[in-house]
């Protein structure tokens, strides 16, 4: 690469990851909204769908609790718990909690999961809150508790009554429980055939009369059928019996029993559409569904799971799901599931094995029990949106946004660690300060677009004379710093001059010719960051005070000498 082509080259990298993670924040379902404290900055267009607020600016006018109800579920104030979790947030790096929204201008209520992230950036630190509508999650979730609870009522629920009908007095006799099933208070006596048919209901009247035929014909008496109770209301009822008959053949009486399966009939009813509902579920999930053996095998999935992976039904059943994991990575999924079956509920990165490659996932897991055997059940999301953003906010956090190199709070971390190599292992250290000379004058004359573009193009020379292990930064303004690691004073020296002379004799597009001064320092026993700055940055100050366009190294070193 040309040292013309650099900078642009630089520029288009850093314009394209701009891009990227424009696109990301613009088209993710979750609203994303940025805070300075408790005051809004910006936000995403899912956030104003979400809150139904009609721009931009309109949102940033808006105070954070006027999209929360006065109190939260728990009853404490929104306004303060708010505060509590920003301060979290802010002291902690990050505070994950639930949270109750309204829409703008007091409209619908909805819960939502938090993330509040810190992050730090040059000019201060600010808020990222990611947020997901879980309406639909918490619906299910209600919707599930109260199957669930209709469940284990109706399984105390059973009814059987006895009858006897006797044939030659066309009289039939009911059990305390046959009235309670048929709704009719219990009377002494028995009951007569119109008694007993007027509780049938119409349209099932003939199916029942054609298995009393049946059962006079010598066959089992077995009929569904529903009953009308005084008051309207309906149950279904199964009834079994059989006939006794005399040495001659005539039938004598007939005894039986009556079930109120109304429960279980609406039961098996219900328990289709929960099936369908379930399938529909699992469909509609965003990721993948499993449900695994002891064994760590598939014996449950969804389509997802057959379409990210490839593979068909008969594939994966059975398949340990290990097989579904790169090598490098089986033994902590493996682990992973040792844990969740000894009863921890677990969530762990890894990548799936799938028809696009290896892609990143979440998988958490949980374990339950059914029909005596312990199954783990989990689902897995696609996390490459996520590690993308992840990665460009941390880009974002540690990069400068004019030249694309790297910040100072960056730049500080690396001295730190090169430091910490030089007093342990004694690994020489050295550290330039830069400085564009007469800058004031590019920005008086030229204006501050210029002078931009002028420090664009200087930090992409410079990038272009470093090393691969050197530390490029923007310092501030016009200053400029350079790390160099495992490199001696004497070389420090001559890169130093390098950088000054190849900047001294290239020209800069618009304002031509410009010149830097350096300040160079190597590390000495007992230096710390602070200490290394401040020789470096003297040095810098002799070299601009002695004429610019110049490198002195710091005097007073156990190497002190100029370059």
């Amino acid at each position: 690469m040309t040292e013309q082509t650099a900078p642009k080259t630089s520029v288009r990298e850093a314009r394209r990851q701009y891009r990227k993670y424009r696109l990301a924040f613009e088209q993710t379902r979750d609203a994303i909204i940025f805070l300075e404290r408790d005051r809004i900055e910006d936000c995403n267009p899912a956030a104003l769908a979400m809150f139904r607020v009609p721009d931009v600016a309109t949102f940033v006018t808006l105070d954070p609790c006027e999209l929360s109800p006065l109190v939260q579920p728990d009853g404490r104030p929104s306004r303060a718990v708010l505060v509590e979790h920003i301060n979290a947030a802010m002291r902690e790096g990050q505070a994950f909690f639930e949270w109750r929204y309204v829409t703008w201008g007091g409209g619908a209520e909805f819960p939502a999961e938090v993330l509040l992230s810190r992050i730090d950036l040059e000019q201060g630190a600010f808020l990222q809150a990611v947020v997901r509508d879980v309406s639909d999650r918490k619906q299910a979730e209600r919707t599930l508790r109260e199957r669930e609870q209709e469940l284990a009522e109706a399984q105390h629920i059973a009814g059987v009554g006895s009858w006897v009908a006797d044939f030659r007095t066309g009289r039939v006799r009911w059990s305390d429980e046959v009235y309670r099933i048929f709704g009719l208070p219990p009377e002494e006596g028995d009951v007569d055939q119109e008694t007993l048919m007027a509780v049938v209901h119409p349209e099932d009247q003939s199916r029942f009369r054609s298995a009393i035929a049946a059962s006079l014909r010598g066959e089992p008496f077995a009929v569904l059928h529903r009953v009308v109770r005084p008051d309207g209301s309906q149950r279904t009822v199964r009834e079994h019996g059989r006939t006794e008959f005399d040495a001659a053949g005539r039938p004598v009486r007939m005894i039986g029993t009556v079930q109120d399966i109304t429960v279980q009939s609406q039961l098996e009813d219900q328990l289709r559409h929960e099936k369908v509902l379930f399938e529909a579920i699992l469909r509609g999930l965003p990721g993948v569904f499993y449900m695994l053996d002891m064994q760590g095998r598939f014996v449950r999935w969804n389509e997802q799971m057959e379409t990210v992976t490839g593979r068909m039904r008969e594939e994966l059943d059975g398949l340990d799901a290990l097989e579904l994991i790169p090598v490098e990575e089986r033994d902590h999924i493996e682990e992973s599931i040792r844990q969740v079956f000894a009863g921890e509920s677990v969530r762990v990165e890894s990548r799936l094995c799938t028809v696009d490659g290896e892609t990143p996932y979440l998988f958490n897991g949980l374990r339950v029990e059914l029909h005596g055997h312990a199954y783990l059940l989990g689902v897995g999301l696609d996390i490459t949106r996520q590690k993308r953003l992840e990665a460009i906010l941390e880009r974002e956090a540690s990069t400068d946004r004019l030249t694309g190199v790297a910040n100072r709070q960056c730049f500080d971390r690396e001295l730190e660690r090169a430091l910490a190599l030089y007093h342990r292992h004694e690994s020489a250290v050295a550290l330039l300060i830069i400085d564009l000379d007469y800058f004031k004058s590019v920005n008086d004359g030229h204006g501050h677009d210029i002078g931009d573009q002028v420090l664009v193009e200087l930090a992409g020379r410079l990038v272009g004379e470093i090393r691969e292990t050197d530390v490029l930064a923007r310092w501030g303004g016009e200053e400029f710093a350079v790390l160099l690691p495992n490199t001696d004073v004497a070389e420090a020296c001559q890169m130093a001059e390098r950088l000054r002379s190849r900047v001294a004799d290239a020209s800069f597009a618009v304002v031509g010719q410009v010149t830097i001064s350096v300040g160079l320092a190597g590390a000495c026993p007992g230096d710390d960051a602070n200490t290394l700055l401040k020789r470096a940055d003297d040095a810098l100050y002799e070299a601009k005070s002695s004429g610019r366009n110049q490198v002195v190294f710091a005097r007073g070193g156990a190497d002190s000498r100029e370059c």
